[in-house]
């Protein structure tokens, strides 16, 4: 079995021109994705941020990646930010920007990120934690204003997304992602407190995230999913956001089998007109 980021690479590859993501004026090729993504994996990993202990020398519970916590709300950069921690070799996760200050506390200091990636509408409850986060080395600001971002964060010492995904520094970047690497996602809490879900992101990709043939078998080869993305042209609209598993879960399954992720325009709230 393979790495998340090495069956995206496999699709992109097969069918670069098509359009990945839609959200509002932004449509992004696979071909797109791959290259912002690979920019901010280049970014990360020459500021240390990968993986720091096998996973061969770890118990099951235990994580030798650097967690990257994505604070935002269904947009492009959630997805590409996955991918782009993926192929650095971190463990992204998800925060429920829902939470109340006491909470996101608690989520922060079981989860321990080196990096929080965070929508600049969210730059106030950062700026009010960044002085009880001291473990946190990189803050990274998204701003949904696609065709004009703004360049200077909210939050001080902050960077903005856009200057690391649109720079062509890092575009050829190549993983060194592993099968073994984690794919992290924490519960809500519903039935106590969060707690950090840890899958070996072979295992995550056989289970739920496409990793099957039409007959259940597993895919053995990298060229199956080509082979698959070619075929498919469709558009999936997801409903769930991507602070939960199942939205997530959709999200991928589409794209790595090569169909377009349509994003709903208004994600701050429930709209169904």
């Amino acid at each position: 079995m393979f790495p998340l980021a090495a069956v995206f690479d496999a699709v992109a590859g097969a069918v670069p021109q098509r359009e990945a993501l839609v959200h509002r004026q932004r449509r992004i090729t696979f071909r797109q994705l791959s290259k912002r993504s690979n920019s901010l994996a280049g970014y990360l990993t020459n500021a240390g941020i990968g993986c720091r202990q096998q996973r061969s020398s770890l118990e099951p519970w235990q994580s030798g990646q650097a967690h990257v916590a994505l604070y935002l709300r269904n947009c492009t950069a959630y997805l590409e930010a996955m991918l782009g921690c993926f192929k650095a070799r971190a463990a992204p996760f998800n925060v429920n920007y829902r939470y109340v200050e006491d909470e996101l506390l608690y989520l922060f200091h079981d989860s321990k990120p080196l990096v929080i990636i965070y929508h600049r509408d969210f730059a106030e409850q950062i700026q009010q934690l960044k002085n009880q986060l001291s473990g946190v080395q990189l803050y990274i600001e998204v701003d949904e204003d696609y065709d004009n971002p703004i360049d200077t964060p909210a939050v001080e010492g902050a960077i903005a997304y856009e200057q690391i995904t649109s720079a062509d520094l890092h575009q050829t970047y190549k993983s060194q992602a592993l099968a073994e690497d984690l794919y992290l996602v924490y519960t809500g809490g519903t039935t106590g407190m969060p707690k950090g879900v840890l899958w070996q992101q072979s295992d995550v990709l056989q289970s739920v995230l496409g990793g099957s043939d039409k007959n259940g078998n597993p895919m053995a080869r990298l060229d199956q999913y080509a082979t698959r993305a070619s075929a498919a042209a469709q558009k999936v609209l997801i409903a769930p956001p991507f602070m939960h598993a199942a939205g997530q879960w959709v999200a991928c399954n589409s794209l790595f089998s090569g169909q377009t992720v349509v994003i709903q325009d208004i994600v701050e709230t429930f709209d169904p007109f």
